[in-house]
């Protein structure tokens, strides 16, 4: 990706594929939000294309 490009973060693909704030909140604070099998604890960290997410006992 080149400087102009913005990484999309975990917020941004998982609001694009209909996850509501709320639940993406309450994911968050159960410890059941994963990307690429590590637990999420930042909404806005770094997702780029090619890594998983996934809801954990979901």
């Amino acid at each position: 990706m080149s400087d102009e490009q913005t990484v999309p973060t975990v917020r941004d693909r998982a609001v694009g594929a209909g996850i509501s704030e709320a639940k993406l909140l309450a994911y968050v604070e159960g410890g059941q939000l994963l990307l690429d099998g590590d637990v999420v604890c930042e909404l806005d960290q770094p997702a780029p294309p090619g890594t998983r997410i996934l809801v954990a006992g979901g």
